[in-house]
């Protein structure tokens, strides 16, 4: 039976679901799908949410910053 790849526990596989997790995850070394049962799958879709948010708010704030310094 294959197993969650967040919590190792072993599930049928109609069960588990192929979630996207990032570099980073659990220190996986490049982006990917990988199958997780479905609250672990729920929580990593959460996470990959937050990631995003906060990368587009970075970008948002470098944006203003060089705007201002350009002065235009």
């Amino acid at each position: 039976m294959p197993r969650c790849y967040n919590c190792q526990s072993t599930f049928p596989r109609e069960l588990l679901r192929q979630t996207r997790v990032l570099k980073g995850y659990k220190g996986r070394t490049k982006n990917g799908y990988v199958l997780m049962c479905p609250e672990c799958s729920s929580d990593a879709q959460e996470n990959n949410a937050w990631v995003a948010a906060i990368a587009i708010g970075l970008m948002l704030i470098i944006g203003v910053i060089v705007y201002a310094v350009r002065g235009y």
